[in-house]
């Protein structure tokens, strides 16, 4: 007989709905069996129309409470199974005690135990299934049968979210566990469910259901319920201000108050994680726990733990490790007593899943943001150098598994960037790593057709694959290998700036002579190991021009490495001497290398045959794609911010072509990254413009700032502040950093010679650019616009120069410098329609920080 198509049966979810609460409605005691199969035909037509019409929960309120229901749908019967099968099991194992001096022959005592199995099975199908033998079949099919309800419900579930994921939000109290749901066993769930109606949360079938199928399922649907951006903006708002209060005395209160939505977003979130951590302790299935710890990763991006109990992610991430440690006991038992293949077969399909899994949601954990107090005390001992250790022996173990690999590199990268104290001691290793890896690629060689030759280990060349991973996974290894090692420097000289920073600050006649030799080591240090790095893993992955992949992560490691060390403004501020106490752990001829690399890749002809080839080439052409642009030119950013310009004009001078090349690039990612670089120009020589009146540097400064390489760098911020909203802050913010630098930098004498025409303050493309950002309705885009336009007023004002009404002002910051600046009718008519649009913002702008800003701006106009 053939099933008809559910479809054709069901036309809505709100029909199966009415369908299965008719059904469920029905006196009792049921035909177990047959409501199941009727069951499973409804629930199969209700998901092909979740499938096929997008329904959300919103459209029927009936939908989620009635596929609740049916979480612990057959788990009495079940068992009550249990039960019987734990008599039969009694029955066969210890037969019966026979009467003292008289012998029981064994076709007799057969008997008799088929006699006492037979009344238990009599009893168990009076009582619950009432249905024969020969419709039924065993048991195990029956629980089988009645699983598959439950399994479907659960589906059902995640096509419902899938299809709106934000319309579930108010249904989260009903879905999520709390911390004070009980989860002990089906019998205490029972019990409190009276006539079997009350809804369970998705952690009751993961904790308590007998199969592992519905397990898995109850899994997956609880991490779908939590992932994507709209659930992470709606897990950040989570938070439990009471959290040492007992999970009774939280129930108390919100029973006795109002409850704002964080705290019962937080109370769910809490009690999730509980859930989620208990289940990993007690469930033994591989597939379940992969399920489990991919549910508890995506639990991890999201949640605030920095307004939640302090012991919640410390907790994750013990139990993560005993996962872990598990899974490699699991990998080591078909280590040695197997071939290697075999082995590697058998390693795949069991414990590397389990591997990855746990390892990726150790990466989720030790990255999260910000911080944690509680979790930096719990690595701060021995706990942080074994938990590197093992993790880093994960890397080195299964260098046969790129999958296992690369999840292994992105939870150390977590350590590294939030605990740096537990990796401190491991930068030999690291670099080893990164360093053989990198050699390793560069040893494989081009076959006939161009793709990549490989030996395996029977000695037989294979095309394509490096590994069982193949090329891609080996190549992301290395990148993130590489991006590991400038993680490890971004920490290291970040923790030099500030230790520069604190000796600037104080007394320098106070400073201890061992203070400054410690200095000058950790300097030293530093030095080697960027140069180790640079020499051994970035100069080699930056030449492969076969690989995107690794060049962009030669640039990535330059980008990381100096992340967020901008010493310009420090050396201008505190430093006499920038040579020496900026950037001394990057010796001159690596900055001036590197910035030569950056500016090879974005060279007219290699820009301009990126456009043709769209972003690739052929073997043998210098063709840079894309992101090996964008990652070359965000490197170069990086490296500006760095350099000491007043002592290195020419390399700065040299790398400003290439900079205006990838400005007018076709790719939009290169450009974003092209305006972030000009804008770090703009804020280097806006700096040393301020310290011009050095006597030892003026004349070399003046000539860098009045080169022709300022007047070519103002077209191309315009350029910049005119293109898509991606790269117009970038280039809003370099517009006004540069005509301030134009301010400052005109003397008296220059001032006087200029027309009419030349005397204007903003040319006509430069105040349209600026008034169309100002006016923006992006936030970013106003907010860099309305920070330029400050800039450059406060230069206008402090210029003492730019009058033309014979009276200058003779002092930085007098009250009337800036009506003295503005009093000629060219000037002040540059000026008025900038300020119109500040006054515009600040007085009717929709955003509270644009307002702020604008009036911010509009204070150096007083």
């Amino acid at each position: 007989m053939t099933s008809m198509d559910p479809s054709s049966q069901i036309e809505s979810p709100s029909a199966a709905v009415a369908a299965i609460i008719d059904l469920l409605a029905a006196p009792r005691p049921w035909d177990l069996p047959a409501t199941s199969r009727q069951l499973r035909k409804l629930l199969k037509a209700m998901q092909h129309s979740l499938q096929q019409n997008r329904t959300s929960a919103s459209s029927d309120s009936r939908l989620v409470p009635c596929l609740q229901s049916l979480l612990h749908f057959g788990w009495d019967a079940e068992e009550k199974e249990g039960q019987l099968q734990s008599s039969v099991q009694k029955c066969t194992s210890s037969p019966a005690s026979p009467i003292k001096n008289k012998y029981i022959p064994p076709g007799a005592r057969q008997q008799q135990q088929q006699q006492s199995i037979f009344s238990l099975s009599h009893a168990q199908s009076s009582d619950s299934e009432g249905a024969s033998d020969a419709e039924n079949g065993s048991g195990l099919a029956t629980d089988i049968k009645l699983s598959r309800v439950r399994f479907l419900a659960l589906a059902c579930l995640q096509s419902l979210i899938k299809s709106d994921a934000k319309a579930m939000h108010p249904l989260w109290p009903l879905l999520l566990p709390e911390p004070d749901s009980d989860l002990s066993s089906k019998a205490a769930v029972l019990s409190k469910s009276g006539t079997n109606t009350s809804p369970l949360t998705l952690a009751h079938p993961l904790h308590l259901d007998s199969s592992a199928r519905v397990r898995h399922a109850a899994a997956v649907t609880l991490g779908t319920l939590l992932e994507g951006p709209a659930q992470r903006a709606y897990l950040a708002v989570a938070e439990l201000a009471n959290a040492s209060a007992s999970p009774q005395t939280q129930k108390q209160a919100r029973v006795r108050g109002f409850v704002p939505l964080s705290a019962t977003l937080g109370s769910i979130v809490v009690g999730t994680h509980a859930a989620l951590l208990r289940a990993l302790t007690t469930e033994q299935d591989n597939a379940v726990l992969v399920a489990i710890l991919r549910a508890l990763g995506t639990a991890l991006v999201g949640t605030p733990y920095s307004r939640l109990p302090s012991p919640l992610l410390p907790n994750c991430v013990d139990t993560i490790r005993k996962i872990l440690q598990k899974a490699q006991q699991q990998a080591q038992q078909h280590d040695s007593p197997n071939p290697p293949s075999a082995s590697a077969s058998t390693l795949q399909l069991t414990a590397v899943p389990l591997l990855s899994s746990s390892l990726a949601c150790l990466a989720a954990a030790l990255g999260a943001k910000p911080p944690l107090a509680s979790l930096s005390e719990y690595l701060s001992n021995k706990n942080g150098l074994d938990l590197a250790q093992e993790i880093f022996a994960c890397i080195m173990q299964y260098g046969n598994l790129p999958a296992v690999q690369l999840e292994a590199l992105m939870a150390l990268r977590g350590l590294t960037q939030q605990y740096h104290g537990a990796v401190g001691h491991m930068w030999g290793s690291m670099l080893h790593f990164a360093s053989s890896s990198v050699q390793a690629a560069s040893r494989s060689s081009l076959g006939n057709d161009g793709s990549t030759i490989i030996h395996t280990k029977n000695n037989a060349p294979t095309s394509g694959g490096i590994g069982e991973g193949g090329s891609s996974s080996r190549e992301k290894v290395i990148q993130q290998s590489i991006l590991l090692l400038g993680d490890y420097l971004c920490h290291s000289s970040n923790k030099k700036k500030d230790t520069m920073r604190h000796r600037t600050s104080s007394n320098s006649n106070s400073t201890d002579a061992n203070d400054e030799l410690e200095l000058k080591t950790e300097a030293s240090k530093l030095e080697k190991k960027w140069n180790d790095a640079v020499e051994m893993c970035i100069s080699p992955v930056i030449a492969r021009q076969d690989s995107p992949l690794l060049q962009a992560a030669g640039f990535g490691f330059v980008a990381i490495g100096l992340g967020g060390l901008s010493l310009n403004r420090q050396v201008s501020k505190n430093c006499a001497d920038p040579a020496k106490s900026s950037s001394s752990f990057l010796s001159r001829e690596m900055r001036a290398d590197l910035l030569a690399k950056c500016s090879n890749v974005l060279l007219p002809d290699n820009v301009s045959l990126g456009r043709e080839a769209g972003g690739g080439g052929g073997a043998g052409t210098l063709v840079a794609s894309s992101p090996v642009r964008a990652a070359a030119a965000k490197a170069m950013a990086s490296l500006i911010a760095a350099i000491p310009l007043s002592h290195e004009p020419l390399a700065f001078v040299d790398a400003l072509p290439s900079l205006l090349t990838a400005c007018q690039d076709s790719v939009v990612a290169v450009r974003v990254q092209a305006a972030a670089a000009l804008a770090a120009a703009a804020e280097a020589l806006y700096h040393l413009s301020q310290n011009i009146d050095t006597e030892q540097q003026q004349q070399l400064d003046i000539q860098l700032l009045r080169s022709d390489a300022l007047t070519a760098l103002v077209p191309a911020a315009v350029s910049a502040a005119m293109d898509g909203d991606k790269v117009k802050p970038s280039g809003v913010q370099a517009l006004g950093t540069f005509l301030a630098c134009r301010q400052l930098t005109t003397t008296e004498a220059q001032h006087a010679e200029q027309t009419a025409e030349s005397r204007s303050i903003l040319l006509e493309e430069e105040k349209n650019a600026f008034i169309a950002c100002i006016s923006s309705e992006n936030a970013k885009v106003q907010w860099s616009a309305c920070t330029a336009a400050g800039t450059f007023l406060r230069a206008l004002k402090s210029n003492k120069n730019v009058g033309t009404n014979g009276k200058t002002s003779s002092q930085e910051g007098d009250g009337d410098s800036f009506k003295d600046a503005v009093s000629d009718a060219e000037v002040a008519g540059d000026v008025q329609e900038l300020v119109e649009a500040l006054q515009l913002v600040a007085s009717e702008g929709r955003n509270t920080r644009s307002r702020a800003l604008a009036l911010a701006a509009l204070a150096h106009c007083d």
